[in-house]
């Protein structure tokens, strides 16, 4: 299967929402992973899940992430990377978590996920 580059990405590209009540897929199960990692701070299980060809796209951010999470990195691309999520991982602290709000799936390997950031609120 080829990978798509991110220059080939087009944002009219038809996404469909995966219903929680469908079974899941394995995108959806890498995206649900992926978050997890986050949310639980753990860089080694996040590197694991991430190809060298993977191109994250996110609308915060001028140009997508070319990404792979490495720790023992040769270049210098994937060393700022790498730096990118465990920065990420530290600003969020213990209390904020990603939270999927929706997840659309397109033609594999392409889907993009709606999510907000929520605090856990803890009682006394």
């Amino acid at each position: 299967m080829q990978t798509p580059k991110h220059h080939e990405f087009c944002p009219h590209t038809y996404l469909l929402p995966v219903s929680l009540f469908q079974p899941s897929s394995p995108l959806t199960d890498v995206i649900q992973e992926f978050y997890s990692s986050l949310n639980d701070k753990d860089i080694t299980r996040l590197e694991k899940l991430i190809s060298l060809d993977c191109v994250i796209e996110d609308t915060a951010y001028y140009k997508p992430l070319d990404v792979k999470v490495l720790p023992a990195c040769i270049s210098l691309s994937h060393l700022l990377q790498y730096l990118y999520f465990t920065r990420l991982i530290k600003v969020m602290g213990k209390n904020a978590k990603f939270a999927i709000d929706e997840v659309c799936q397109g033609v594999e390997p392409t889907v993009a996920v709606m999510w907000h950031l929520g605090k856990i609120l803890l009682h006394h």
